[in-house]
């Protein structure tokens, strides 16, 4: 179980060394993550004497702050946060004046938490796993999105398809653990509300098999006495606004006109979402952020996730030739490999040309006119290339030339320990041949820009989601 704790929940170490003479007092403030925002604290030595207060704005991660110390004694050290809005310290009744007081030989770590928080705890039931997302939001109308904890389990709930009772036994660790969180902040399940959100995975599965699984886990979460949320599967025009809404939110671009549109290739689907100049098109979404109307297009081409695709393309009949998409040396099944980039781009274009809408995306208007960021399969495979930061169509293809001309045998003493570095070649191939071939995209001069991250936080649509369901007034319509 790969375990996170977020560098987003608002978080304070204090560390106080007190001696004579005008030493120092050094304080050693850890922001584990503030979004944009910046808070004001005021720190102050108490004890004999005049009260010494210094004021800081508290921003980024490990922040040393350096005062001198007269030449007295001082027993504590107080704390007190400007920002209004905010409880001073968990844990913590300020005195009178509204500090927090703490020994100056022993300063414990101090949280710092908004008042009327909302909490929410979200599951992303993807093709490969499930994921779980505690956030803490305030301030409805711009709302301040807090990722306090993630974790994942790998299991996907469309594997209890044929057992769904059992699919509420596979998300409990996984609430045991958002419960232990939530106690750190002296939030109870009851304060938080719960919701399991299935996309691709979740979408291949027949209405009554989907129906039957988000039933054993409303139970789970009910039985675990959570506020019960949604627990639904989303369409992939959804998923495609929810991280539109996130990379736009990351990028302090919402309620602008200077939005970024996003091409993410998932493990089962891809999603493309950008503002468009088509109001009447069926697949557009309005939304009104902060007076700023925007017509979304959202579209998603459910088999077009790396994984699915490449198993189409395995399945691509003569002249065509799965072989031809993977390292010489690699003999799995019927795969013997033989890599040979023109001929893979031929496999994945067969595959594509199933799916016409996505080459007629350019005629779009406003489609052209804008930047994409590059997420998920395309952010993964352009590290793999190495060209992460130079990320264009004769980069790529160089790259996979070049890299994907070693045997499996080489590429596994360049790679050690790479999870499934056999698929790459095709993978990359892939994202290639999505973004820059005739049958895909077939993007000239419009530039992607693959992320992770944005302004150091983890890219996921469930903080859009947080942002959509969280924003007052409503942004649809």
């Amino acid at each position: 179980m790969k375990r996170s704790l977020s560098r987003f929940g608002v978080l304070f170490g204090l560390l106080l060394t007190s001696q004579l003479a005008f030493a120092a007092a050094f304080f050693k403030v850890s922001s584990t993550g503030l979004s944009s925002e910046t808070i004001s604290i005021t720190l102050c030595l108490n004890g004999k004497g005049p009260l010494t207060c210094q004021n800081y704005n508290v921003a980024s991660l490990n922040l040393s702050i350096t005062t001198t110390v007269p030449n007295r004694v001082y027993p504590s050290v107080g704390i007190k946060v400007n920002r209004p809005g905010y409880y001073p310290l968990l844990g913590c009744t300020p005195i009178a004046n509204g500090y927090c007081l703490f020994s100056a030989n022993n300063v414990s770590p101090a949280t710092i938490t908004p008042a009327n928080a909302r909490y929410n705890v979200v599951f992303d039931a993807g093709s490969s796993g499930t994921r779980m997302f505690i956030y803490q939001t305030i301030a409805p109308l711009n709302p301040l999105i807090v990722t306090l904890f993630t974790d994942n389990n790998n299991i996907p709930l469309a594997s209890f398809a044929n057992n769904p009772a059992a699919a509420g036994n596979a998300i409990q660790p996984l609430l045991t653990e958002a419960t232990n969180v939530l106690q750190t902040y002296q939030i109870t399940p009851s304060q938080a509300i719960a919701s399991v959100l299935g996309t691709a995975g979740m979408r291949v599965l027949t209405e009554a098999q989907q129906a039957a699984i988000y039933q054993s886990v409303a139970n789970t979460i009910v039985s675990n006495n959570y506020g019960l949320g949604e627990t639904k599967t989303i369409s992939g025009q959804q998923e495609g606004l929810y991280q539109w809404l996130e990379v736009n939110y990351l990028n302090s671009s919402l309620g602008t006109y200077l939005t970024r549109g996003i091409i993410e290739i998932g493990g089962a689907s891809a999603q493309v979402a950008f503002v468009a100049n088509t109001p009447s098109n069926p697949n557009v979404i309005k939304l009104t952020i902060n007076g700023v109307v925007y017509d979304l297009f959202s579209i998603s081409f459910l088999g077009l996730g790396q994984d699915l695709a490449r198993q189409s393309m395995d399945a691509v009949q003569p002249p065509l030739d799965p072989d031809n998409c993977y390292p010489v040396g690699y003999n799995q099944g019927p795969i013997t490999g033989n890599f040979l980039y023109s001929r893979c781009l031929a496999n994945y274009g067969e595959v594509l040309t199933n799916f016409s809408m996505l080459s007629q995306l350019t005629s779009v208007p406003g489609f052209a006119s804008q930047s994409y960021y590059g997420i998920a399969a395309i952010y993964f495979n352009a590290t793999f290339l190495g060209i992460s930061n130079n990320f264009n169509p004769l980069s790529i293809r160089n790259a996979i030339t070049s890299i994907c001309s070693n045997s499996y045998a080489q590429l596994q003493q360049l790679y050690p320990g790479l999870p499934q570095l056999f698929n790459k070649c095709a993978d990359s191939t892939y994202v290639d041949s999505f973004l820059y071939s005739s049958p895909g995209l077939n993007l000239v001069g419009i530039p992607v820009e693959p992320v992770v991250t944005i302004s150091g936080v983890p890219i996921t649509w469930t903080g859009g989601y947080i942002y959509l369901i969280n924003k007052s007034p409503s942004i649809l319509g």
